[in-house]
């Protein structure tokens, strides 16, 4: 028996729950999450233009096996004025854990 994905709860203003759907490869080497309702926009008020989500995702691993996150890729689009930057950053923890890690992504 593989990994099985048990539960994913979300919140935040970047995913209203039922915005965000995750899924194992058959193999059960990755672990695919599709955010389906995901946009910040600057000209907006402040909280607009600042966008979060975070997710408690609960999988089973059977005994014996190990789980690690060896990358992380974002895939999306933005349009940006001429001049204008943006990041998208990834931030994640195991429960129990203290470390956070790190990942930012600028477009």
């Amino acid at each position: 028996m593989g990994s099985t994905l048990e539960n994913v709860i979300m919140g935040g203003s970047g995913c209203p729950q039922g915005t965000v759907s995750a899924a194992f490869s058959p193999d059960n080497t990755t672990m695919t999450l599709i955010f389906d309702n995901w946009t910040a926009q600057w000209y907006m008020t402040p909280a607009a233009s600042r966008e979060n989500c975070q997710l408690n995702i609960e999988f089973f691993i059977p005994y014996g096996l190990t789980f690690f996150v060896t990358s992380i890729d974002h895939r999306g689009y933005a349009l940006l004025d001429k001049g204008c930057t943006g990041d998208v950053t990834t931030e994640y923890y195991f429960s129990g854990e203290s470390q956070q890690v790190r990942k930012p992504q600028y477009v």
